[in-house]
């Protein structure tokens, strides 16, 4: 296989671990908000539940990065 396929198959993977990542981690934020009590201080709540959207997005930016430099890259 060629780096730019490799580099490509590797976003595709990246996508799908953030794909099935993102039920674990809403669960978890939802855990920790009935659990600690934490939800109870201002704004708390907002910004824990944009932990999800952080996660995959970091993660779509990493396989989107990754993606374009192994198209670029030349063989």
């Amino acid at each position: 296989m060629t780096n730019k396929v490799k580099g490509i198959l590797f976003s595709v993977i990246l996508i799908v671990i953030a794909l099935l990542l993102l039920p674990i981690v809403i669960s978890s934020v939802g855990d920790v908000l009935a659990i600690t009590g934490i939800s109870a201080y201002n704004g708390v709540e907002a910004i824990t539940g944009l932990i999800p959207l952080l996660v995959v997005v970091g993660i779509i930016i990493v396989a989107i990065i990754n993606g374009l430099w192994a198209m670029k890259k030349a063989d």
